[in-house]
């Protein structure tokens, strides 16, 4: 029932349209009065929420500053969440989020959540799909690309039986966590991982390692750098190699996650500093 009644919602709500926020270097050139009149009218016509007509106008005004589109981004949201069955306070509160974003980030909210929370997809609670959707969303800050792609796709192979076969809730916040940590990385996080598991499992060249053993480490080594795979498995064979470390399987396995992790440390480390540090003064010109 709750499927059909977001597929409804959605149908309705793409009448709205959507448009890019304006440019930071250019003057806005949209009309702020209609996204206030489009979100006031909106919360008229929510007699069920009970909000004062002045909490009203201070909230359509929030909106209307960040035009154009702004009232279009937050009626997506905060109607989606409502018909899902989150408070209206709660519902306002992250549509209001989105007000001052893209249109991009606000699809991606929507499709995330659909994701998490329909029952012909993982089925979650409506306070885990609206939490794990706003940290991949409004609160995930990152750079990778094509981050919903990836989810699937980690979603996917996690509950596979073939794969991981975890259930859906393990399988999403999972895909969550991993793809936090590599939020600055490029492409193909869902690969990499993918790649480094059936390695890690490998009952020829690699450790042969348990499913659940084998996932932690493979998040860790992923989340930590781009070509922390390659360098684990490059790592791993050199330390077994007679012509290498000469050492066991377990000690191998150690030493090239170290290798990788401890790498990551130190860099963190490093920037932590060079952020903290006084700027030096520049020298003066001769």
């Amino acid at each position: 029932m709750r499927a059909f009644q977001l597929i409804l919602f959605l149908s309705a709500m793409s009448a709205l349209g959507a448009t890019p926020p304006e440019s930071a270097t250019h003057p806005p050139t949209c009309s702020p009065a209609r996204e206030y009149i489009t979100f006031m009218e909106y919360l008229r016509s929510k007699s069920e929420w009970k909000l004062p007509e002045p909490a009203r106008r201070d909230l359509a005004g929030k909106v209307a500053i960040h035009c154009p589109g702004s009232a279009g981004r937050v009626i997506r949201v905060t109607s989606l969440l409502s018909e899902s069955g989150v408070g209206s306070k709660d519902a306002v509160q992250t549509g209001l989020r989105f007000a001052s974003e893209t249109d991009d980030l606000t699809e991606r909210f929507i499709a995330v959540f659909k994701k998490l929370y329909l029952q012909s997809e993982l089925d979650l609670d409506v306070a885990t799909s609206h939490k794990m959707a706003l940290a991949l969303s409004a609160d995930f800050g990152g750079t990778l690309p094509a981050l919903q792609t990836e989810f699937e796709a980690l979603v996917r192979f996690c509950a596979d039986g073939t794969g991981l076969g975890q259930s859906k809730a393990r399988c999403a916040q999972f895909a969550s966590d991993l793809l936090t940590a590599a939020k600055a990385q490029g492409g193909g996080v869902a690969k990499r991982f993918k790649s480094l598991f059936e390695f890690l499992v490998s009952q020829g060249a690699g450790p042969q390692m348990g499913p659940g053993q084998a996932l932690k480490l493979a998040e860790q080594v992923v989340g930590a750098n781009e070509v922390g795979p390659e360098s684990f498995i490059e790592g791993y064979k050199y330390a077994l190699s007679k012509k290498g470390l000469g050492q066991s399987t377990a000690e191998a396995v150690e030493f090239a996650r170290d290798l990788v992790l401890q790498q990551m440390a130190a860099f963190r480390a490093k920037t932590e500093t060079e952020a903290q540090a006084p700027e030096k003064p520049k020298p003066p010109k001769s």
